[in-house]
C-alpha cells in the first residue's frame, strides 16, 4: 500500500510508524505539512492509497480531505 505520512516533524511517533508499516512492506513518503501547497503537491506526485497525519499543528486542505475520504 502506498501510504503518505503528514507530519510538521520526523519525531520520535512518526519514526515508529514509518519504521513499523516500512516493516510491513508497505511504500512510504514522509512529507513535511509546512503549507496547503506543498502538501497538495505531495499528494498528487505519491498518489497515496492512505494518508496519515499523525500530530498535526493545522488541518488537511479541503482540496485533500475531499477527494481522498
Amino acid at each position: 500500500m502506498r501510504i503518505l505520512l503528514l507530519c510538521h516533524a520526523f519525531n520520535s511517533l512518526s519514526q515508529r510508524l514509518y519504521c513499523e508499516l516500512a516493516g510491513r512492506g508497505h511504500q512510504l513518503s514522509v512529507e513535511y505539512d509546512v503549507a496547503d501547497s506543498v502538501t497538495d503537491e505531495a499528494v498528487a506526485l505519491f498518489r497515496p492509497d492512505l494518508i496519515i497525519a499523525p500530530y498535526l499543528r493545522r488541518a488537511i486542505p479541503a482540496t485533500i480531505w475531499r477527494q481522498h475520504c
